[in-house]
């Protein structure tokens, strides 16, 4: 279709995608999949495809027994010209599994809502992620990979609560994780870093880094910690990151 809403699911209503493809054809299509979500809403089984530029793929009312979604790879890039409004990918599912969202103007999965990902991909998007802190503890993303997005992360609410296992974020535009403000934050401040997270070149456990640093990092800090070394020597060995080995 090339413009307009497709689909929209009843209560109680299951959708079966069996490998069918949802795709805009126009510059500015509505919404894929309206769920109406309340607490006897339908599921979204997959394999299938949702295509093109969606204002909203499949947008999910933060009320009642969200439904889950599985097994869908939703591309919002043009199949034509350039869209013409923004896009958004998944919205607040109770859980997305295996899901492989991109190239948003806007967001790749909205879990606001503390819907929990797992084993899905969110690459190319303004924001990969949006995560909630809500009673008792938000959002959980696992095995999750969350990639080249200009904010790989962000955290629509203040404080920890949701949580990032066993994952791996990298290659941001302009930061892997903003605070409810929209700020760049470290991980630590947006969510609680929980397994083997691999997190650009760092690989925390349970949120602590245990890999060595790079050559280069620890020649700076012996250099450093040479207390023999002048105040001036110590600050040039922070400035000159080629610190010869004390």
């Amino acid at each position: 279709m090339s413009s307009g809403d497709c689909v929209s699911l009843g209560n109680k209503t299951n959708l079966q995608m069996s490998h069918h493809t949802i795709s805009c054809t126009g510059t500015a299509c509505g919404t894929a999949l309206n769920t109406n979500a309340t607490s006897t809403a339908g599921d979204i089984v997959g394999t299938g495809g949702i295509l093109g530029c969606w204002a909203n793929t499949a947008p999910v009312l933060f009320s009642g027994t969200n439904p889950t979604i599985t097994d869908v790879n939703v591309d919002l890039a043009p199949l034509g010209s350039s869209c013409a409004t923004p896009t958004n990918g998944l919205g607040q599912f109770r859980t997305i599994t295996r899901a492989v969202v991109a190239n948003a103007t806007g967001f790749c999965i909205d879990a606001s809502g503390a819907g929990d990902i797992n084993d899905s991909i969110a690459h190319d998007c303004d924001i990969g992620i949006r995560v909630r802190r809500l009673s008792p503890n938000g959002t959980d993303v696992t095995g999750t990979l969350v990639i080249d997005n200009n904010v790989n992360i962000r955290n629509l609410a203040s404080g920890t609560g949701p949580t990032l296992r066993d994952s791996t974020v990298r290659n941001p535009g302009t930061c892997n994780f903003a605070n409810s403000g929209g700020s760049c934050a470290g991980a630590a401040s947006v969510l609680t870093l929980s397994g083997t997270d691999f997190i650009d070149n760092t690989i925390p456990v349970n949120g602590t880094q245990v890999v060595p640093r790079s050559p280069l990092e620890l020649r700076v800090a012996r250099c450093r910690a040479a207390t023999r070394l002048s105040s001036l020597h110590r600050l040039r060995c922070d400035r000159d990151r080629n610190a010869e080995t004390w």
